[in-house]
């Protein structure tokens, strides 16, 4: 029977375990995707809602059994007093390229752009109901989205391929969806009740509740051909963990370990169990999903792409700008309008006279790029559904970066959240206008300081995992990339091993995601600040070091610099 651990299809592999063995999964996983100066806006002060309630008592919480801990975002105190920038597009340059997928400048076609939008909705909406018709299960979007991401993570191979839909078949057997669509039955485990005494009894709770809904369904469904002798080493587990909700969580002397002994029995030996009757449902799902995409690719494909400069005037309509009473701007096409936080405008304004000062010196097309990239980004995020896998890191620490190795380069931004002037990102097709240099995976520096913080999507973090490797072996002068990666450890992560096994890895530390809020990716399109800072969802993640031997002689890493980005994220030495 297949294993649904992450990282796995629903097909067996023959796979030893060791590091040669997953980093040929990893491969073989990628090879089939294969297709003068003015002073900067700060970050306001003098509001104290979002930063103060971090820490405030209704956010005190149980960390281990009788110990109670405030979460204090020292972040956001950092970044407050020292009126850290929200981006730096001055600072000096150390990055060399030897080749890099930069698009030509062209005028998008806001009509398509506005179309997939409303494919995507469409998209979602299958999702939704195809979830609950074949498996009486709540979509969770976020696995679409990280579905979404690894299209993103793809080049875009011809002049044929939709900008975002860049494999669309590959929908129809995705491993991310199915892997994540497995995972849900007949509970997921979330990563902080392996750190969390109350929140892992509660896992456990809500997962035998969902267990019990499961083995009626099952035994329903099967009342002519029993299954009761398949599903016994289920049932047997979920006996084990009635017993534990009954008397061992108020057992003095029970354990963190054992409770994660139990976590893990539940997340895989027990969920093993309902999986192997299911599979074919989540595979349904999956394809119609790939029914309604192919619809909806019909019609994005017969769109024009872009607006011919010549043709501008003769263009149906084109987007419009205006600044609000509030601060904030607006950006409208036909009768769909994009409400932006304030200072976004201004930011994407600087980006684009940097990047356009020939093509468009008097910035007549800005309205057209900004509202493009403003509906491509929201489509992608999945905006309107609370989905967020885009959370950029705060100024503090980015700031801190450039002064501890010299970055000058994001890896995996968007004009909405690069600190620096250059970077590469998912759209890149929109996004050169703004500095994009393409896809992180189509880019081959020689030399550089680079931080990367790439979307917490298994299949990225892998394919960005061998990426490094690939890059660090073959530079020919000195690089080092600052890399932002979750502590999937309980899934038997693939990133985490290759980058902690490769001999380029100059250390790391790990950051505890309760004590850390980040900007949500969706808070160009708030209004309020508080609204743009959100919890890292994440129970850790860990920040690496990955440099060549000349990267490490031109950015050491050192106790003292270590203590400077600890510090700029509240972390404790």
């Amino acid at each position: 029977m297949a294993d649904y651990k992450r990282g796995k299809g629903l097909e067996d592999e023959e796979d030893d375990g060791s590091l040669d063995a997953k980093k040929s999964r990893v491969e073989k996983q990628v090879s089939l995707l294969e297709v003068p100066e003015e002073p900067l806006e700060a970050v306001p002060t003098g509001r104290s809602s979002v930063f103060g309630r971090l820490g405030k008592g209704r956010n005190r919480r149980h960390n281990q059994r009788g110990k109670v801990s405030r979460s204090i975002d020292l972040r956001a105190t950092l970044s407050r007093k020292s009126e850290v920038k929200p981006y730096h597009f001055n600072l000096l340059n150390n990055v060399e390229v030897e080749n890099a997928g930069i698009f030509d400048k062209t005028l998008p076609n806001p009509a398509v752009e506005l179309q997939r939008a409303g494919a995507m909705e469409r998209l979602i909406g299958v999702y939704k109901q195809a979830c609950q018709v074949h498996l009486d299960l709540d979509a969770p979007l976020p696995s679409l989205s990280r579905w979404v991401y690894q299209q993103l993570s793809e080049p875009i191979g011809n002049i044929e391929a939709d900008s975002v839909f860049r494999s669309p078949e590959s929908i129809s057997d995705s491993t991310i969806l199915t892997d994540e669509l497995l995972r849900e039955i007949p509970g997921r485990i979330p990563g902080r009740a392996y750190r969390d005494w109350n929140i892992g009894n509660n896992a456990i709770k809500k997962f035998v509740e969902r267990a019990d809904a499961w083995l009626n369904q099952l035994r329903f469904k099967h009342k002519d051909d029993p299954i009761d002798e398949q599903l016994e080493p289920a049932v047997a587990i979920l006996t084990e963990a009635r017993a534990w909700l009954e008397t061992s969580q108020y057992d003095d002397e029970a354990t963190q370990e054992q409770l994660n002994t139990l976590l893990n029995k539940l997340r895989d030996d027990c969920s093993e169990t309902f999986r192997g009757f299911v599979k074919d449902e989540v595979l349904q799902v999956c394809q119609a999903l790939a029914t309604q995409l192919a619809e909806e690719l019909l019609t994005l494909q017969d769109m024009p792409k872009v607006i011919e400069p010549d043709n501008v005037e003769a263009a149906e309509s084109l987007p419009v700008l205006e600044e609000l009473p509030n601060r904030s701007s607006r950006v409208t096409y036909k009768e769909h309008e994009i409400v932006l936080k304030e200072g976004v405008v201004k930011k994407l304004r600087e980006l684009y006279a940097i990047h356009n000062s020939e093509m468009d010196k008097e910035g007549a097309f800005f309205p057209l790029m900004l509202y493009c990239c403003a509906v491509r980004y929201q489509t992608i995020h999945f905006t309107q559904h609370g989905v967020d896998f885009e959370a950029a890191l705060p100024p503090a620490f980015l700031s801190a970066l450039t002064t501890t190795f010299e970055t000058c380069f994001d890896g995996f931004a968007s004009p909405f959240n690069t600190f620096t002037r250059n970077f590469t990102s998912g759209a890149p097709d929109l996004d050169v206008h703004f500095g994009s240099v393409g896809s992180f995976f189509q880019f081959e520096p020689s030399k550089g300081s680079f931080q990367l913080h790439p979307p917490f999507v298994e299949q990225v973090v892998d394919k960005l995992a061998l990426r490094l490797e690939e890059l660090l072996s073959n530079g020919t002068g000195p690089l080092s990339f600052v890399v932002l990666m979750p502590d999937w450890r309980a899934y038997d992560s693939t990133a985490l091993e290759l980058l902690e096994g490769s001999a380029h890895y100059r250390g790391h530390f790990p950051v505890l995601g309760s004590n850390q809020s980040m900007i949500s990716g969706n808070a160009p399109f708030v209004v309020t600040e508080s609204e743009a800072w959100r919890r890292t969802p994440f129970a850790k993640f860990n920040v690496y070091f990955m440099q060549n031997e000349a990267g490490s002689k031109a950015w050491p890493v050192t106790e003292d610099k270590l203590g400077v980005l600890k510090r700029s994220l509240g972390v404790r030495s």
